[in-house]
């Protein structure tokens, strides 16, 4: 079986996952509610939080052998009860294994169905044209028949879709209309799939001084899918902005509150731990130390939000090749040597 990694590097600066452009294939083994309200900024969480990994990276990607792929569905166990199986909307094949190597170790699948791919310049595009008829058709029939056939708990319908809006709004707006017929479809055939899209956080909230860019806050495109996500997403990768864990404002995850009262996803959680390869000197990146402290920090700040999902990328570091922002991202380095950091969330994905 011919598995296409689940996680796209292709972005200027930023990992946008579940998008079509994936890096490379590598040759993986065979293998045998209504919701609560949300809380409120100063109350309680009123659900559990369930911890995982974002992106089927093996160790030593992208050469992996199946003892690595072998390797990487062990560790499975380790990380929380879900695992983010990031694909391209017309990519069901690896969804299959996932849902078959998970199923066995009791781990729950995160699918994402990616629509756009990265631009070389930074931005997105759509793989297609989401105003086609012949096309959002294909779309929405390709996401009703995963859900049908895996009984999916959490749909996530593409992600950092802000970017989108920021490179072509029309597409966006295309995107918008396709993103609520999908909703639609799939809660007539699947009621209790919890189906959502998310958004890159901080680039939403104008924060991301890494990417060579001045952002002004976007939260307004929230409003955009309201009535039609059960959760909402967000990418969050602070270090695009903050140079050490503790600089991270105590307020900066309870703004999400402000903006919307829906329980939250975090589909995509990060800090390096080392040095960014292209500019070493810089006062961002990070150490092993820093990542394992930006773990506590990022539960410390987010226990004032209701908390459904927070997912680490990566399982493991990518590899050399991949954009240097996202290198030493893992929570293993690329031969499979755990670091501070995967102590740190095993200890909350565990509690």
């Amino acid at each position: 079986m011919r598995f296409i990694p689940g996680i796209v590097l292709g972005t200027l600066l930023l990992v946008s996952c579940g998008n079509g452009d994936a890096p490379g294939s590598t040759q993986a083994p065979d293998t045998p509610t209504p919701l609560a309200a949300a809380a409120t900024a100063t109350e309680a969480p009123v659900a559990e939080t369930r911890f995982g990994v974002a992106g089927l990276i093996p160790p030593h990607w992208p050469e992996s052998s199946e003892h690595d792929w072998r390797a990487l569905f062990e560790g499975f166990d380790e990380t929380g009860a879900l695992v983010g199986a990031y694909q391209a909307w017309d990519q069901h094949e690896p969804i299959a294994m996932v849902y078959h190597v998970a199923g066995e170790r009791g781990i729950v699948p995160v699918v994402a169905l990616g629509v756009t791919r990265d631009l070389p310049g930074g931005g997105l595009e759509p793989q297609f044209d989401p105003a086609a008829d012949d096309a959002r058709r294909a779309f929405i029939d390709a996401a009703v028949d995963v859900v049908s056939e895996y009984a999916v708990e959490y749909l996530l319908v593409s992600t950092e879709v802000d970017r989108l809006h920021d490179h072509d709004p029309d597409a966006f707006d295309a995107f918008v209309s396709l993103y609520t017929e999908t909703y639609e479809a799939v809660k007539a055939v699947s009621p209790e799939t919890m189906v959502f899209t998310a958004f890159q956080l901080e680039m939403l909230r104008g924060d991301a001084a890494l990417s060579g860019r001045e952002f002004e806050e976007r939260w307004h495109v929230l409003d955009r899918f309201e009535g039609y996500m059960d959760l909402v997403g967000f990418t969050t990768f602070p270090f695009l902005e903050y140079e050490d864990p503790a600089d991270i404002p105590e307020d900066y995850y309870e703004a999400i509150a402000r903006h919307t009262d829906l329980p939250v996803a975090f589909t995509e959680i990060g800090w390096p731990s080392a040095p960014l390869s292209v500019a070493p000197d810089s006062p961002h990146g990070g150490d092993p130390e820093q990542q394992a402290a930006f773990v506590r920090r990022f539960v410390e700040l987010t226990d004032v939000l209701d908390v459904r999902i927070a997912l680490w990328a990566f399982p493991h570091d990518p590899g050399a090749g991949v954009l240097s922002t996202f290198e030493s991202i893992g929570l293993r380095e690329n031969d499979g040597t755990p670091k501070p950091a995967l102590e740190a969330w095993k200890g909350i994905a565990h509690r």
